[in-house]
């Protein structure tokens, strides 16, 4: 579809990333919108996450962050290499369908640095399985996560 761009959230980018947070098809997987952007006001600056605004062209797309997987408490990740990084993302108004096309081009930079990325999308979250795959995500291992929500452990390697 074309070349993505990934540019560090700012102050400017939360009311913008508030309205995505409030789309059904978002707000079923991120709850609480003021909690998360709370939460995403934090990590900027923060330099063990890295939060990106993903753009098109001009058009921002979808939100994504990376942190080293051992960074929080992560049961599901506790088995995976020390330098894995872990992913968290949504998509804006304009962004469903591009999701496997920019994570692989993602994941490509982050593998540049380290030997594996982690992502754990709940078992119930069907596209969001099927973008990762598309993005060389593989997996089939179902763990609990720290609130004990089963999740599905999905990496790509080197």
């Amino acid at each position: 579809m074309g070349e993505y761009a990934f540019r560090s959230v700012t102050g400017n980018d939360l009311t913008m990333l508030s309205g995505w947070l409030n789309q059904l098809q978002v707000s079923r997987w991120w709850p609480n919108g003021a909690d998360q952007i709370a939460h995403i006001r934090d990590h900027i600056g923060d330099p063990s996450i890295t939060p990106l605004i993903v753009s098109l062209g001009d058009d921002p797309i979808a939100y994504v962050q990376h942190y080293k997987a051992r960074r929080w408490p992560a049961p599901q990740f506790g088995h995976l290499p020390h330098d894995t990084i872990a992913l968290d993302l949504f998509s804006g108004p304009i962004g469903f369908g591009h999701g496997g096309e920019w994570l692989r081009q993602l994941g490509d930079q982050l593998l540049e640095q380290v030997s594996m990325l982690a992502i754990d999308p709940t078992t119930d979250n069907v596209a969001a399985v099927r973008a990762y795959r598309k993005a060389g995500f593989d997996g089939d291992v179902i763990r609990p996560d720290a609130d004990g929500k089963p999740v599905l452990v999905m990496t790509r390697r080197r």
